[in-house]
């Protein structure tokens, strides 16, 4: 795609989430709900990513359960993507308002209070742009991937960093900042089950599959003496509930192994609260240790 194509790309998809801040979320879910139900009916490589992660997630359930988790699933993703002109164009008063209940932020302020940096642990569950939003108030610093489309960066960091936060681009640069903001006693946050680079991940079981899992927060929180939280911002009637949870219990061990199978189960706890708003399209399994057959093939 041409420099033209992409930037035309981009401005269609910034006026699109523009035209959609004009909505109420409740409406902006029942679009979403649609559209998921549409992507469950149209066979294509979302669905089928998603059918073979859930397949491999639970085999005990019957088909008719998997199939209707496939189009749970569906549905909470384009209900994801809908809600984002909420994010991106509302006064923050009016977001404020879809913060249906808050619990455990109290771990957030302690801890920083104490001196002690924490790293806010956010699996793709729920709408975790919602609670990037509600984290800003702390000044937290994340690590974000720039967007295919250029045209698409700045506004994109405009709009998560609105409320505090500060966005740095993964690498090395982004990495020390972290340690910088630890160190000092700041909020990070940190999505657990993205699939690092080889040679940044260690394999761990992730529901009873060998899997490529970062190493990054056991890292941290060992160079730092910072703590972990795991925190979610889980869809419900009328907006969200944003939670905050202690996590750090055996995240930090020194064996890599050991410590990303901790991070998966804590990941698999959340997710069991409600499976279908797991990014289940997310290929999770796309990096699988030698002798394992592929998951997506």
């Amino acid at each position: 795609m041409n420099r033209l194509l992409r930037n035309i790309a981009a401005s269609l998809i910034l006026l699109i989430i523009r035209l959609l801040s004009l909505l109420p979320l409740n409406v902006l879910r029942a679009l979403g709900r649609g559209v998921g139900g549409m992507m469950y009916l149209v066979p294509g490589e979302t669905r089928r990513v998603t059918r073979a992660n859930i397949d491999q997630a639970f085999p005990t359930l019957d088909e008719t359960a998997r199939r209707k988790l496939t189009r749970s699933s569906l549905q909470h993703t384009a209900m994801f993507a809908m809600e984002a002109g909420t994010l991106w164009h509302w006064p923050l008063d009016r977001c404020e308002s879809m913060y249906v209940e808050v619990s455990g932020s109290e771990l957030l302020e302690e801890k920083s209070r104490d001196g002690n940096g924490v790293i806010v642990l956010v699996p793709h569950f729920g709408n975790w742009e919602v609670l990037a939003l509600f984290l800003g108030r702390y000044g937290y610093t994340c690590l974000y991937d720039r967007p295919r489309l250029e045209a698409l960066d700045a506004p994109m960091r405009s709009a998560r960093s609105r409320t505090g936060g500060i966005l740095v681009p993964i690498g090395t640069s982004g990495i020390k900042a972290m340690v910088r903001t630890l160190r000092a006693g700041g909020v990070t946050a940190l999505l657990p089950d993205q699939v690092p680079d080889a040679s940044a991940g260690v394999y761990a079981p992730f529901f009873n599959r060998p899997t490529l899992t970062m190493t990054l927060a056991q890292r941290l929180l060992r160079q730092t003496g910072s703590v972990a939280v795991l925190g979610s911002a889980q869809r419900v009637p009328r907006g969200f509930i944003i939670r905050f949870e202690p996590a750090s219990d055996g995240v930090d061990q020194a064996d890599p192994v050991l410590a990303a199978t901790r991070l998966n189960e804590i990941t698999e706890h959340l997710i069991a609260r409600d499976p279908g708003q797991y990014q289940w399209e997310y290929r999770r399994y796309k990096r699988p240790p030698p002798g394992v057959p592929r998951l997506y093939d």
